[in-house]
């Protein structure tokens, strides 16, 4: 289905994706990259949002064990969700963050400017959270080779970026140079045939050359 029935605001924010899509491939911002699998010994996947979310990508951490059964995966939770992860046999390490006010959307609702204030606003808010700010310094200590952003949002893209050498992630508009390597699709995306789990392997073993 298309955007001309959609509301004005919905038209103008895939209007902007099309244009920052357009403006990073000219200047080469948005060039694939993939890395070795015997250069990686750390992979993290962010998986902050809902339980719902942590589930399906459980198959996804049980195949990069089967697959890299050498390397130390850990996972970047939230309080919300990490009931799904405590214990899995497959995680090596688990860090657990609260992210209360990324689910309090009472603040911008606009394409672009919005997202971009909100995220301004958690950063502000996260970096009075000595808890939060904690657990990234541990993180960045461990020195992560692999980051695979799960969620595809605008801080967990900044976050992989700061945690990790090499970034995996979605195709989101106007953050996406800062994954090294991104499907040429959306995952949400009610059009595409394939699961969302699917879509996850993909992503991941795409960028792993094994």
């Amino acid at each position: 289905m298309g955007t001309k029935n959609k509301p004005w605001q919905i038209r103008l924010g895939f209007t902007l994706r099309e244009f920052f899509f357009a403006l990073y491939k000219k200047t080469g911002l948005t060039q694939k990259e993939t890395i070795d699998y015997k250069d990686i010994n750390k992979i993290l996947i962010i998986r902050t949002d809902r339980l719902g979310d942590a589930v399906i990508t459980t198959p996804l951490i049980k195949a990069i064990k089967a697959n890299l059964p050498d390397k130390q995966l850990y996972i970047l939770c939230s309080e919300q969700n990490k009931i799904i992860f405590k214990n899995n046999p497959f995680i090596d390490k688990l860090f657990i963050i609260d992210i209360s006010p990324w689910l309090d959307y009472r603040i911008i609702k606009f394409p672009v400017l919005g997202p971009v204030f909100n995220f301004i606003y958690s950063l502000i808010y996260h970096s009075k959270d000595k808890k939060f700010m904690s657990v990234l310094r541990s993180l960045k200590s461990e020195k992560i080779d692999v980051v695979f952003d799960a969620v595809g949002r605008r801080r967990t893209a900044f976050l992989s970026r700061y945690l990790g050498k090499f970034t995996i992630g979605p195709k989101v508009s106007e953050i996406i140079f800062l994954y090294n390597y991104y499907p040429d699709y959306l995952w949400v995306d009610t059009t595409n045939k394939k699961h969302i789990i699917e879509r996850y392997f993909e992503t991941f073993f795409k960028a792993i050359q094994l």
